[in-house]
């Protein structure tokens, strides 16, 4: 079980200095280290106890690194008939296409509720 997780809010200003600060790539000899899997793992167990949200980055947590994860159930919520593994974690995403294709949704961030 993981220790219970500061949430980092986007209304204090110390802390949105934090999520807004550009996050390191995770080296490829780091993705293993223990210090990386306890994030992660924290991370998958907090998004599994908190159902409303969509996904959680490392820098909503105070770590400053290019990490997220999505909750499983946000492919229910959009009915997806996608059987979502368990843990979909994300290290050093980058963006190669958007969609044009919007869909309005309730908001799920922990940072701003």
């Amino acid at each position: 079980m993981c220790q219970k997780l500061k949430i980092y809010q986007k209304e204090n200003p110390e802390e949105n200095k934090i999520l807004r600060k550009i996050s390191k790539n995770v080296e490829l000899s780091e993705i293993k280290s223990k210090k990386i899997r306890k994030i992660i793992s924290d991370m998958n167990y907090f998004i599994e106890v908190q159902p409303d949200g969509v996904a959680l980055a490392a820098p909503q947590i105070g770590k400053n690194f290019r990490i997220f994860v999505v909750s499983p159930h946000v492919f229910e919520v959009l009915n997806k008939k996608i059987k979502s593994p368990a843990d979909l974690v994300f290290i050093n995403p980058k963006i190669i296409k958007q969609s044009k294709k919007t869909k309005m949704l309730d908001e799920g961030c922990f940072s701003v509720r």
